[in-house]
């Protein structure tokens, strides 16, 4: 097992998950990014990254797939994954799949690489937004 074990970031090609990024990798700390449409300027770096719509749970079970495949363990999650959508139902239930439903797919989907490594962590970034 490596001695520096990959931390596994959602929403890692913009604003706060993409600081992030760069930032863990400019310490040293390996990084497995996910990204919901384009890469922008993740392509820019040398990372493991994955193009998952978190919110859809197939895709999301393909991404398991291809972790377990790849890595005996993971140091630690951080949710970070986020759109921004106007207020309504529809948008609500994607809001609902992406910030909740998700987080728990992946945490339990990667409970063994988690429990493999000496410590983990799992690390949820929210926001908020309304119109109303």
């Amino acid at each position: 097992m490596s001695a520096t074990l990959p931390l596994l970031v959602t929403g890692a090609n913009r604003r706060v998950g993409l600081a992030l990024t760069r930032r863990l990798l400019a310490e040293g700390q390996p990084v497995i990014a996910v990204y919901r449409d384009d890469p922008g300027p993740l392509r820019e770096l040398e990372i493991e990254a994955y193009q998952v719509d978190l919110a859809e749970e197939a895709q999301r079970d393909i991404l398991l797939q291809q972790l377990h495949e790849r890595h005996p363990a993971l140091r630690g999650i951080v949710h970070n994954a986020s759109v921004w959508a106007e207020d309504g139902l529809d948008n609500l239930r994607l809001l609902y799949r992406l910030h909740l439903e998700a987080p728990y797919h992946l945490n339990l989907g990667l409970q063994d690489l988690l429990l493999a490594a000496p410590r983990a962590d799992i690390i949820h970034i929210g926001d908020d937004s309304a119109t109303r």
